[in-house]
């Protein structure tokens, strides 16, 4: 799941309009919305395209993208390890 309260901060900061975002996603500004709400998920292609867009570093992208899915990895993959 993403970070959307950072994501929402990162186009804070860049400045653009949530329709110039939407359009560089090639998504409805209503769909741009609902993702930003959490009601829908952001794809691949669109996460590395909004990166590009506010000129993101991998590890940005990582913490707005993939810093849950990283965690839950890390303790699932410790559970595993120790036979829990």
């Amino acid at each position: 799941m993403a970070n959307t309260e950072m994501i929402r901060d990162y186009i804070r900061a860049s400045g653009y309009k949530m329709q110039y975002v939407a359009r560089a996603l090639k998504i409805s500004p209503n769909a741009l919305n609902l993702k930003l709400q959490g009601r829908t998920q952001f794809k691949l292609s669109e996460a590395e395209r909004l990166s590009a867009v506010l000129g993101l570093s991998m590890y940005e992208r990582d913490l707005c993208f993939f810093a849950m899915s990283l965690s839950s990895f890390c303790v699932v993959s410790n559970a595993l390890r120790l036979n829990l």
